[in-house]
């Protein structure tokens, strides 16, 4: 009924400074795309790395269909990079910026994978929806030299996609229902995208809140904190919480910033701490104190189904520190089922 495919495209050139757009022809829907950007540097004598360098050369990605139809916005790397390196527990990783002087070869290897299961190439709990597009425009935002530091030179990039797709053995009307949620034939539609809240004063008691946009799906939340450098930071946050303020008050999850970190690196022994810098993961599945006004169930093996909410139901609470900071969200979402 269905074969998992997998197809890399011929490289291609991305210029620095500028954003690149790379056309991938395929009709089908997709499970997973990798984008492997090969990076070849001149390293000067003195050299001095800007800290998560190379993750913040590519400083966007947006994944559109043949109408011009948004299907994933990052605004920033590190938190797809910290996502992905997370979920896989240190698996998918970049390499580190060197420092001794010399002609490098490095390469960056992004993943956008809508579904559950990150290390499944045919995962189907949420796929990039074609919708019969006949193609989908990849959209690269490039850094330039002193993004990664200091004393370094950027030669020519070339990136090479390869699309892990779904080929349907079914004629068409015959694929309704292959699958129980709503999407092409029944497949979730999948959502990766970014939030970013400015933390512009301190904020006792968890009242520095963002609220969750209804109308989706939401499988994870990875929260990243930068501090007024713009750099990924443990110090500007105390105390994480997820708010239900129609439910007087309640929440599902409140925790000190700090010990929840040393949680997660239980969870995730192989990561090294830098790795976890500034980062927190939310698995909506957990989150099973949500219900709705008939006593339904809201939370699901599948995440959080925000669909029929009104904004400001769900929010993330936190007690900040400092000001000048920010708060990314990085969503793995799928269009909420009717």
């Amino acid at each position: 009924m269905i074969k998992p495919d997998r197809r890399s495209l011929a490289e291609q050139t991305l210029m620095l400074g500028a954003r690149n757009t790379i056309r991938i022809d395929t009709p089908e829907d997709i499970t997973k795309m990798n984008l492997r950007i090969v990076i070849p540097i001149t390293v000067a004598a003195g050299a001095a790395p800007a800290i998560d360098g190379l993750q913040k050369l590519i400083q966007g990605l947006t994944i559109k269909d043949t109408n011009g139809a948004t299907k994933t916005t990052i605004t920033d790397m590190r938190a797809l990079t910290g996502y992905n390196c997370l979920l896989s527990s240190g698996i998918v990783t970049y390499d580190t910026l060197p420092t001794v002087a010399g002609a490098y070869t490095l390469v960056a290897n992004l993943m956008v994978h809508p579904g559950r299961n990150i290390g499944a190439d045919d995962d189907t709990s949420a796929i990039l929806n074609g919708n019969d597009t006949r193609f989908y425009n990849v959209e690269i935002q490039m850094g330039v030299d002193s993004t990664l530091g200091t004393g370094y030179t950027i030669g020519t990039c070339v990136v090479t996609p390869t699309v892990h797709r779904l080929l349907y053995t079914l004629p068409q009307r015959d694929r309704t229902d292959l699958f129980s949620r709503s999407g092409k034939f029944g497949v979730p539609v999948g959502q990766l995208l970014t939030e970013n809240a400015p933390i512009t004063s301190a904020a006792s008691n968890l009242s520095f809140t963002v609220e969750l946009s209804p109308a989706r799906h939401y499988l994870r939340t990875l929260v990243m904190i930068l501090d007024a450098a713009g750099e990924r930071s443990d110090a500007v946050v105390s105390r994480i919480c997820i708010k239900y303020p129609r439910k007087s008050g309640s929440s599902s999850l409140e925790v000190d910033w700090l010990a929840g970190k040393e949680q997660m690196k239980e969870t995730y022994p192989n990561l090294s701490q830098h790795d976890l810098v500034g980062m927190y993961l939310i698995d909506w599945t957990e989150a099973k104190e949500l219900v709705d006004d008939n006593g339904m169930l809201r939370t699901d093996k599948f995440g959080l189904n925000t669909n029929g909410m009104d904004k400001g139901e769900v929010v993330i609470g936190m007690t900040t520190t400092a000001t000048g900071a920010a708060m990314l969200l990085h969503h793995i979402a799928v269009v909420a089922a009717s």
